[in-house]
């Protein structure tokens, strides 16, 4: 009986350690920004300096073909920014 217990513990023991140690860590994946020009509205002419940051999700699973969602942000800079490119 005491064996049998010693041995739930230490496999018990084990499982928790390969636990902690077998999966990594989540990285926080960095932010990607693109600088282009781009209309500012629908129907307009004139062009601004937008700047396009690609923000990766983190999820669980991933999808068949390797793709992993993404949130999308933009805005307007100033144009020095698309005028370095």
């Amino acid at each position: 009986m005491l064996r049998k217990t010693l041995l739930v513990l230490i496999g018990l023991a084990a499982a928790l350690l390969l636990d902690a140690w077998g999966t990594p860590a989540r990285a926080a994946l960095p932010d990607t920004a693109v600088y282009h020009w781009e209309y500012s509205r629908l129907g307009q002419t004139q062009q601004v300096c937008k700047k396009i940051v690609l923000h990766p999700k983190l999820q669980t699973s991933s999808t068949p073909l390797g793709q992993h969602p993404v949130h999308i942000r933009s805005e307007t800079v100033r144009d020095r920014y698309c005028s370095q490119q």
